[in-house]
């Protein structure tokens, strides 16, 4: 059996567009054969991030990131808004598209990526639960949620665990505004989340 050589980023930067190049770069230049297969971990200061065909109007109350000074960005991968801060701790990892992990059936694929999670979760005495497109679950809360890419070259997942994240933040600015809330019909709900810490 051949040993493989992965390449692990414990990474301290905190800020949130650099993150997110970062997390845009990596995959790129494994596709092209200049790195090895890389798992990274990082944080980011107060910041709501926004999947690639999102609609920020609709995801996001700007009154409250401005209250709050929370940045707004959007990332490469599709999946739901997010709300970040240092009390997350994200993860990356990126994988050429030949690996054995990787399948033809992205949703198989991602479920397979969680399970490093959940054995993470389970080495602290939790018990987790997956669900397919929705994250991973304790007691019906939401812990963990995940977004990714597929190119000719790489497949690249991403996903947020919450630590001790700002729940009140969190909840106000993942909101749409009152007057969007009258609009759609959409009510305020407390997050449905989680955290290791407490």
């Amino acid at each position: 059996m051949v040993k493989e050589q992965w390449r692990l980023i414990d990474s301290e930067i905190e800020d949130s567009c650099m993150n997110l190049a970062i997390d845009e770069a990596i995959p790129t230049v494994l596709g092209m054969g200049y790195t090895n297969n890389t798992i990274r971990f990082w944080r980011n200061v107060n910041t709501v991030v926004v999947g690639r065909s999102q609609d920020v109007l609709s995801e996001v109350n700007l009154e409250a990131c401005n209250k709050y000074g929370t940045f707004v960005i959007r990332r490469f991968t599709g999946g739901g808004t997010v709300y970040h801060d240092l009390g997350n701790l994200n993860y990356s990892i990126s994988l050429r598209k030949n690996h054995s992990l990787i399948s033809d059936d992205l949703t198989r694929t991602v479920e397979v990526l969680s399970q490093g999670v959940m054995l993470g979760l389970k080495n602290l005495g939790i018990k987790a639960e997956y669900r397919s497109s929705e994250g991973i679950f304790i007691s019906d809360k939401k812990i963990s949620g995940s977004a990714s890419a597929v190119k000719q070259s790489f497949f690249f997942n991403h996903g947020t665990l919450l630590i001790n994240s700002n729940l009140t933040i969190l909840s106000e600015v993942l909101s749409p505004t009152l007057k969007r809330r009258k609009k759609s019909g959409v009510k305020k709900q407390s997050p449905n989340c989680y955290q290791l810490s407490v």
